[in-house]
Order: C-alpha cells, then structure tokens, then sequence
C-alpha cells in the first residue's frame, strides 16, 4: 500500500471504488511514528471500517494473534473475508486462520485479485506503478 512512506499512487481510486462496494478493514504492520506520518499524508484512510495496527493490537502479521484479534473484532465468517498482502508468509497466516488469501504487489495485482473475487473493478484505472515495485515494510 506504500513505498518510502507514501502511498502507491493508485491506492485512493482502489481503496474509493471498494468502500461503495463494500466493508473495508487493515490490518498493518507498523509503529505510532510511521502510522502518524502515513495517516496525516491521505484522507485514504477514512475509508476503512477497522484498523488493526500492530503497536496497537501487540501482534503483529503472521503472527496467528493478529487475525485472532481481526476474527474477533469483524462480524464475519473468516471465509468471507478477502486478505490482500505482498508477504506469503503473511498469505499462509491468514489463510490458516481460514480467510481467503491472495498475494499481490502493486495496483494491477490487487484489481485482478478483486476481479477474480467477484468485485466490479472495471472502473478503476491504475496510474503506472514502474517506480513502485517494492512495498516499505
């Protein structure tokens, strides 16, 4: 979702189009200085119904805890919930704690994983993310 403290340049227009169809959660590894600097940078955020940030919560992706905690919290069956991540240690993770799971890197990625999952995608157009490869951690 970002690269050197910013965001994928694509990450508004996806993130917009899925919250009119949709409930939307994060569940991110970071610290309270990144978060700050990351949140105060984009009005992106306002989109999600639940964070789960791991100096919040104390758990942090793949830990099994974190999507304890993300299962408890979300009133939903765990196979209906769709887990996005470029880690496939995080994908494994999520995937035994039984949600559905698809690693993706970048915008074209994500579109396709959504498309695949049933999601109307067809509005969204991507900038080019050439510079944008590799996700900060």
């Amino acid at each position: 979702m970002c690269i050197r403290d910013r965001l994928y340049p694509s990450v508004e227009a996806v993130i917009s189009s899925l919250a009119a169809e949709c409930r939307l959660a994060l569940l991110s590894n970071t610290n309270v200085l990144h978060w700050e600097q990351i949140h105060s940078q984009s009005r992106v955020f306002r989109h999600f119904e639940h964070v789960f940030l791991s100096y919040e919560i104390r758990h942090c992706k793949p830990e099994p805890g974190a999507f304890d905690i993300v299962l408890e919290r979300i009133p939903l069956a765990s196979a209906d919930i769709l887990f996005l991540d470029d880690m496939e240690q995080n994908i494994a993770a999520a995937r035994q704690a039984g949600l559905r799971a698809v690693q993706v890197n970048g915008s074209t990625e994500v579109l396709a994983a959504l498309s695949d999952a049933g999601f109307d995608t067809s509005g969204v157009h991507p900038q080019p993310e050439s510079d944008y490869d590799v996700a900060a951690r």
